[in-house]
């Protein structure tokens, strides 16, 4: 079925603020989680960035590249500061945060390209470490031209209690964007370093490769819930129905990023009713995403060849 003719029940998206983070703590003044040092930001697009503050009415003012933007925080916590679309850049930036109550944060060392999401599960999220026993360490250079942002399935299975709804913050205070060092290029997706090492070789934007893709997940697991139980479906096999989209990819709204890289479909072969729904099923979630994400990022999808 193509993504165009895809009918989604509940398009509305209205989520009760409650359910968001079920008990989540607002901060005295941070942007989230998926801003750091070292960070790439979508080139030619608007530059969004997000965040959060205990104080709604404060004003949140910004600096990036020569421009300046404000925003105060609203009644649920939460500020946007836009800044216009910047071509591709390797020399290093700096951008600033501040508020009015004397809080703020200074991010350096950012490059402004292209951002890659990588998705799915098994190979998707299999780590470079397993791979590289015959493979010389040389190859490490944390002066490619790539930047890493690493989520991990394994601290999701950790807090479980995080899957029960959608989180508002990326979820683990200590993950953050890093240079291809050797120590954070064993951790990544070796799917999205090999990828990211090649195209480097080849072209000079600089890349950001985002990781939010879990071993062994369901789309059940990757998709929202009001889309899995409008499908008639109220379980999960490794965390709850929308655990892995809680937790790995609902923070992520509403980043800018070229493209996403995708693998999945083990998981569902192990059930025939999962199986030959799968087509329609992984359209829907892709049309999902598009929506949530607000624009039509492509897709390359690897595909288990019975599908």
């Amino acid at each position: 079925m193509s993504e165009n003719t895809v009918v989604l029940p509940g398009t509305e998206r209205k989520v009760d603020g409650g359910k968001i983070n079920g008990g989540w703590k607002c901060p005295v003044f941070k942007a989230s989680g998926i801003f750091s040092s070292h960070m790439v930001l979508q080139r030619d697009e608007p530059i969004l960035v997000w965040g959060f503050s205990d104080a709604p009415g404060s004003v949140v003012k910004g600096s990036f590249m020569g421009y300046e933007a404000e925003a105060r925080v609203d009644d649920d916590n939460g500020w946007r500061l836009r800044f216009p679309a910047q071509a591709w850049t390797k020399e290093p930036q700096t951008m600033t945060l501040t508020d009015d109550r004397g809080n703020g944060q200074v991010f350096r060392d950012v490059l402004v390209g292209d951002v890659w999401v990588v998705g799915g599960q098994s190979n998707a999220e299999l780590t470079l470490s397993p791979c590289m026993t015959a493979t010389e360490k040389e190859i490490f250079d944390e002066n490619d031209n790539f930047r890493l942002f690493i989520q991990t399935q394994k601290y999701v299975g950790e807090h479980l209690d995080l899957c029960a709804a959608p989180q508002r913050d990326v979820i683990c205070p200590e993950w953050a964007w890093s240079r291809p060092d050797e120590d954070h290029s064993l951790r990544f997706s070796a799917m999205g370093w090999y990828f990211a090492r090649e195209m480097s070789r080849n072209i000079e934007i600089p890349l950001g490769m985002v990781m939010a893709a879990a071993g062994g997940a369901c789309l059940r697991e990757l998709a929202p819930e009001d889309l899995v139980h409008a499908q008639g479906v109220f379980y999960g096999a490794n965390v709850p129905v929308a655990g892995y989209f809680n937790t790995l990819i609902y923070p992520l709204i509403p980043l800018r990023f070229r493209a996403m890289l995708f693998f999945q479909g083990e998981s569902e072969g192990l059930d025939r009713g999962l199986s030959e729904s799968y087509a329609e099923d992984l359209a829907l979630l892709i049309y999902d995403e598009r929506q949530r994400f607000g624009f039509d990022f492509p897709v390359y999808n690897v595909q288990l060849s019975n599908y």
